[in-house]
């Protein structure tokens, strides 16, 4: 082959092989979340597992790329609905390639919805059924069966909070006849929007429509995905196209949403892990609205105060957010000696906005555990001295064909030695499979033994050094 033409057909090869891999790279990063219900009909008192995966921008399942928060909450289904219950945690923290879960209890009978939201994903929500419960020897011998007050046909909720236009949040509605659909049976809906705005159900997205089957076996839809690019009123309908062999009563229904512009709601500070170290750690604080999204682009000024309970200071304790600056950074700064859990809070100073907190593990740092260590050898070692040695005398010297090591001498080898008995006792004694439970030692423990041993390594091993120099270089004998 000609090289020119080689030359050309190793550029092609190599440009298709890149833009495949980004595409695929493109692919691969989440773009909504995925909500899915153990079951979504539940009597008063009943359990059910909340699990919570990520798709991309087509609906297809894909790992998380990096740490997230998921939280869940509750929601009116509408005005007329009762529906209501616990969820416990609300907030999840999903590690890179992992999935988040809770749990759900009903509390009272009626319809709500479960929702979740993730900054800068698409979120997801699920319509729940809580009905009358069962008691004592009914439930034992009648068989659960769980039973509607009526078979209407209805879209939830009717009245949708308001979805900022944030390019990530949508408005999320479910269909649903009040029974399941029985096997071999059709009941066909078609939803559409005034004005036509994007709907997306099941993976397919339409402008203003969409149309489906209710799956058998499930009295409600799949969610109902639709967006805006700009704020706007939009009603939404629904009807029922087809539905055999018997009808539905009530084949018509109405909702409204209305998209507005992103609003701070709440202060939001997270740690920035890199490049940091046990003495300080950088934050980033902004501010995000109802949908937990970082707003981009701010209306006004907001001053957010920094602040902790204990063991920490800040290189900047005020931040000033403006529409230019719409994001702050600050340094929290750790004692010394700090260590456990340490709470950092971000308070906007107009009280307009929710507080920010974020919660950090400061460990003790291992170069300060072999400083403490050390330290502590040279003051058992200067205990020794004082105590036994009783002399004034600083260096080391020669006394009567004997070394003598003095105050320094012993200082520097108490060192050496509490320094060695704590590496020591660190390996031993707190080796995993001696400390109960399994996990790592609390730092408190750790802190306290190297002080501990440090101070017994330096004690112990110059009494020990005095009594090997007295056998390698003993003293003359008399005459």
């Amino acid at each position: 082959m000609h090289p020119k033409a080689t030359r050309r057909a190793t550029t092609a090869f190599l440009l298709g092989l890149a833009v495949l891999m980004g595409t695929r790279s493109a692919q691969a990063a989440p773009g909504r979340l995925k909500l899915t219900i153990d079951k979504t009909t539940l009597r008063v008192g009943e359990d059910a597992r909340l699990r919570v995966g990520f798709l991309d921008r087509d609906y297809r399942p894909v790992a998380n790329d990096r740490e997230r928060t998921i939280y869940f909450e509750t929601r009116s289904a509408g005005p007329a609905e009762t529906g209501s219950g616990d969820i416990a945690p609300r907030e999840a923290t999903v590690a890179t390639a992992g999935a988040a879960s809770s749990g759900f209890r009903a509390t009272r009978q009626g319809r709500l919805l479960i929702r979740a939201t993730s900054d800068g994903l698409a979120p997801a929500q699920e319509l729940v059924t809580v009905v009358a419960g069962r008691s004592g020897l009914l439930e034992i011998l009648v068989p659960a069966v769980h039973a509607w007050a009526d078979d209407t046909f209805a879209i939830y909720p009717k009245d949708h909070l308001p979805v900022p236009v944030n390019g990530s949040s949508t408005a999320l509605f479910t269909v649903t006849v009040g029974r399941r659909v029985e096997k071999n049976e059709v009941v066909r809906v078609r939803i559409a929007t005034r004005p036509a705005v994007p709907v997306s159900y099941d993976g397919r997205e339409s402008p203003g429509f969409a149309e489906f089957e209710i799956p058998e076996g499930n009295s409600n839809s799949r969610q109902i995905e639709i967006s805006s690019e700009k704020p706007r009123l939009v009603s939404v309908s629904a009807r029922i196209v087809e539905a055999r062999p018997a009808a539905l009563r009530g084949d018509e229904d109405v909702a409204v949403v209305q998209f507005v512009p992103p609003r701070p709601e709440r202060v939001v500070v997270r740690p920035d892990q890199t490049d940091a170290s046990p003495l300080w750690l950088p934050l980033t604080v902004e501010l995000e609205d109802s949908e937990h999204t970082a707003i981009t682009a701010l209306d006004q000024a907001h001053t957010i105060e920094m602040s902790a309970r204990r063991g920490v200071s800040f290189d900047r304790r005020r931040l000033q957010l403006s529409p230019t600056k719409p994001t702050g950074h600050a340094t929290a700064r750790f004692g010394f000696f700090s260590w456990g859990e340490m709470q950092i809070v971000a308070t906007d100073v107009e009280n307009d906005l929710g507080t920010g907190s974020a919660t950090v593990t400061v460990r003790i740092a291992a170069s300060m555990l072999v400083l403490c260590a050390g330290l502590s050898g040279a003051f058992g070692a200067l205990s020794r001295h004082v105590h036994r040695v009783r002399t004034t005398r600083l260096m080391p010297a020669w006394d009567r064909g004997r070394m003598k090591l003095g105050l320094v001498g012993h200082t520097v080898f108490g060192i050496g030695f509490g320094e060695v008995l704590y590496q020591a006792g660190r390996v031993g004694l707190l080796h995993p499979a001696l400390v109960p439970g399994g996990g790592p030692p609390e730092d408190g423990t750790v802190f306290a033994l190297a002080l501990l041993l440090g101070v017994l390594g330096g004690f112990g091993g110059v009494v020990i050094l005095d009594r090997l120099t007295e056998k390698i270089l003993p003293a003359p004998k008399a005459a």
